[in-house]
């Protein structure tokens, strides 16, 4: 493939991102909506789905967040039946926090059909879907180092 049609595709894939990044961005907005919480608890509450229980401050660390701005999201999460606080059983000193069935039902019913996705995937060989694994990957590696420079500048 020419170095003008290997451009032409990397412009087609990256606005093929941004307009997907727009789609999520609007399907994350109206699913926080529905369900009565902003997006930093949103993101939180998929960390929880998605890792399990964990302590307050692994909680901060990946949504990065201060400790003070967990308390308050895990406070609203609490109150909205969401996440509940618990005992760790491996230090009964400190808490846990885990999300509740309320919170994996919501997310079954507002983002269970996206995954008509997955039957497209049929489509593709084992080496194009590694291939799919390893953008996704690096990408989120980029931005996440992105915006940790960028906040440096707030």
């Amino acid at each position: 493939m020419g170095d003008e049609a290997r451009d032409r595709l990397y412009e087609e894939l990256t606005d093929e991102v941004r307009k997907f990044q727009r789609s999520v961005d609007v399907m994350d907005e109206t699913a926080c909506a529905i369900m009565g919480i902003n997006r930093t608890d949103a993101r939180a509450m998929d960390l929880l789905q998605q890792y399990g229980a964990m302590t307050a401050g692994r909680l901060a660390e990946e949504a990065g967040l201060t400790s003070g701005g967990t308390t308050a999201v895990i406070d609203r999460l609490e109150k909205a039946g969401y996440a509940r606080r618990k005992p760790d059983p491996a230090d009964r000193r400190r808490v846990v926090v885990e999300a509740t069935e309320k919170s994996y039902s919501m997310a079954a019913e507002l983002y269970g059909p996206l995954g008509e996705g997955r039957k497209h995937l049929d489509d593709y060989g084992l080496k194009e879907i590694q291939a799919m694994i390893d953008f996704l990957r690096i990408a989120s590696e980029i931005t996440d180092r992105q915006s940790a420079r960028l906040k440096d500048r707030i």
